[in-house]
């Protein structure tokens, strides 16, 4: 899968063309011996790629989603998680395809990536 079909952030009020894409260093441990790393390492040295660290706050946000969903008994993969604590530090809204997202409470989508 490319990178661009991946989760990526997106702030509010915004489309793809007329801003950075904020990534979270999650995406930075994915399998380097995948077939497109080349277009992956591209992708994030790009000048629109901003890459957003985890902190104490993003752990906090972490922490919070894993509670909610554990309760819910709705677990999603721990690396999802970390995209979104980190877009829901950052205020951002979250593009993927990946329906699981809906699960956590608080976190902002993008419109496009729900049918």
């Amino acid at each position: 899968m490319p990178p661009w079909a991946r989760p990526t952030l997106f702030r509010q009020g915004q489309t793809r063309e007329d801003q950075n894409l904020p990534q979270a260093p999650t995406r930075l441990g994915e399998d380097p011996e995948k077939k497109n790393r080349q277009e992956w390492e591209a992708f994030l040295n790009s000048p629109r790629v901003e890459l957003l660290p985890h902190d104490l706050e993003t752990a906090a946000y972490h922490a919070l989603i894993v509670k909610r969903l554990k309760a819910r008994g709705r677990p999603i993969p721990t690396n999802d998680i970390w995209v979104a604590a980190n877009a829901m530090k950052h205020g951002l809204a979250l593009y993927s395809f990946d329906r699981h997202f809906e699960e956590i409470e608080g976190l902002l989508l993008f419109p496009g990536n729900i049918k």
